[in-house]
């Protein structure tokens, strides 16, 4: 009878104890969760860092080349590094579980939307400054003047990272810099102005129809003395490629052919070319033209001027051909 007293006793102490190994399980597990979860967050701030390497280099070096740099290579250029931003923005776009990155995640996501405002401003600045818009120039400026405090913001992400409440990243935070690492914000600012308003802007939206090729059929070949001679008959087509070589559609446009021989009336001929995009091509015809064997031509193919024009040097091609008189 004495015995169950104490034998109660050991089973309480026993339950006692298992429930503070089970709670302390519990709160370890809980740890390890939090502090899983705290180096996934930073390792996603440092995937959408790692994300905007390449185009805060792209950005920060744009004003290196801009005398050589055209609306469609700028176009292209701020695209990518807008999607890049915005890519690294839904990286961080849920808060952290752990209290101590919250700052630092604030931070980053600040940091990504100055400099996607930034972008965004200074790009349509200088596209506005190039289609003759009177604020580009400020708006080119202010834009900057945002990329530079985006990096700012961005050092102090790195700084926040440091604190010894933070847990160490499995690799460090890249460094970033959107701002030119040559010129401040009033220098950059003035170069780009000066490119986007100068009188032969390649930023300015311009067509530049071209003849880029001339050819015939039959076709015509090049003799030992570099004539260009065609077999003998009585009509030939003459084909013309036709490129955009601007950065903005060309309407339609008349091209005239003029065919002189050395004898003779002259052919002169008209044919509408359809609005071509930039960077595109079509091929016209001219076809049933009368010419006669043993006899030279001086022909030629221009393009109606359009204004502006990027290239009126390259609007019109001139050739001679001879037609050889028939054998046997």
């Amino acid at each position: 009878m004495l015995e169950r007293p104490t034998s109660r006793r050991r089973w309480r102490w026993w339950a006692v104890g298992l429930t503070f190994v089970i709670l302390a399980a519990l709160a370890l597990a809980r740890i390890n969760a939090q502090a899983s979860a705290a180096v996934n967050y930073l390792d996603g701030m440092r995937r959408s860092a790692e994300g905007l390497v390449t185009a805060s280099s792209t950005f920060s070096g744009l004003d290196q080349n801009v005398v050589d740099l055209d609306r469609i290579e700028f176009e292209t250029a701020t695209t990518a590094v807008l999607e890049a931003l915005a890519e690294g923005s839904e990286a961080v776009d849920e808060p952290p579980e752990t209290s101590s990155l919250i700052g630092a995640a604030s931070l980053l996501r600040l940091a990504l939307a100055t400099w996607e405002s930034g972008v965004a401003t200074f790009r349509e600045g200088l596209l506005g400054l190039a289609d003759q818009a009177e604020s580009g120039e400020e708006q080119i400026y202010a834009g900057l003047q945002l990329v530079s405090a985006g990096d700012k913001i961005y050092a102090e992400v790195l700084k926040e990272l440091d604190r010894e409440d933070v847990p160490d990243p499995i690799t460090s935070m890249p460094v970033l810099s959107f701002q030119s690492s040559t010129r401040t914000p009033v220098a950059a600012a003035r170069i780009f102005a000066s490119a986007a308003s100068a009188d032969n802007s390649l930023f300015v939206l311009r067509a530049d129809l071209a003849v880029s090729q001339v050819s015939s059929q039959p076709v015509w070949v090049t003799d030992p003395d570099g004539d260009l001679v065609i077999a003998a008959v009585e009509s030939i087509v003459i084909d013309v490629v036709v490129a955009n070589l601007g950065n903005t559609q060309a309407p339609a446009q008349m091209l005239f052919l003029n065919m002189a021989p050395a004898e003779g009336e002259e052919i002169a001929e008209t044919i509408e070319v359809p609005p071509l995009e930039a960077g595109g091509e079509t091929t016209v015809s001219f076809p049933g033209l009368a010419v006669a064997p043993g006899f030279s031509y001086d022909l030629s193919v221009a393009l109606q001027l359009i204004s502006p024009d990027g290239n009126a040097d390259n609007d019109g091609v001139a050739v001679s051909f001879f037609v050889n008189e028939p054998t046997g």
